[in-house]
Formats: structure tokens, C-alpha cells, sequence
């Protein structure tokens, strides 16, 4: 098992996007994957809860590493992961630059997200 863990362009923050799905195909998608109670808030669910709950609990904790575009429609919802994340005893690895949300942004950042994974040659 990793002790790290990547994002490219995360929906970080699920739980302000699911408090009002006005797209009936978004509500269908969010429902099948957390259920008919779409407000996740302070729960299991809530990435930004989690953070603030293991952020300062002893033991390990894995390395995280971050990247998102600034032109990307997730853009606002890293750079509060980041703020949340700056407050805990996380390692985190940041990186913001020029991108949309687009395989070609992801592309460009694997091979970055691969040399910084704690890898071992065989």
C-alpha cells in the first residue's frame, strides 16, 4: 500500500456541489453514489471534514500531492483543500498553473505525479 495519494483536478469539496444538483442527470449520478440524501456535510463523505478530523491525529499519514489548472471549473474547490490542508499536519505537494479540466492537463501532470510517487525499482 502507498503512503501517498494523488489529485489532478479533484472535486475536493463534494459537499458544496451536492447541496443543490440542479441538473436532474447530476442528481441521478450524485444519488447512486451517495444515496438519496444528498447533504454530506460534516460526514464520512465530506473530504474537507476528513481533513479536519485526521489532521492532527497521531500515527502516519500519507504524502498528498495536488494539482489543478487555473482556468479549471474545480479551480476554487483545490485552492480550499490547499487552505484546509495548510492547517493539518499533512505533507502536501501543490502545483497550480496554466489548464482547464481536459486529458491533455492530466496528461501533462502524470508523469510529475510519477516521479513524485515514493516508488521502488524492482
Amino acid at each position: 500500500m502507498f503512503a501517498a495519494a494523488a489529485s489532478l483536478s479533484g472535486a475536493l469539496d463534494m459537499a458544496s456541489h451536492l447541496k443543490d444538483p440542479r441538473d436532474p442527470n447530476v442528481r441521478a449520478m450524485f444519488e447512486q453514489i451517495f444515496g438519496p440524501d444528498l447533504d454530506i456535510a460534516g460526514t464520512e463523505h465530506d473530504l474537507l471534514w476528513l481533513l479536519d478530523q485526521t489532521g492532527h491525529a497521531d500515527g502516519p499519514k500519507p504524502k498528498l500531492y495536488q494539482c489543478c489548472g487555473t482556468s479549471d471549473f474545480l479551480y476554487q474547490d483545490n485552492l480550499n483543500f490547499t487552505e484546509a490542508c495548510r492547517k493539518t499536519d499533512y505533507d502536501l505537494t501543490v502545483v497550480y498553473d496554466e489548464g482547464e479540466h481536459e486529458w491533455g492537463y492530466w496528461d501533462r501532470h502524470i508523469r510529475r505525479v510519477l516521479e513524485w510517487l515514493p516508488l521502488e525499482s524492482a
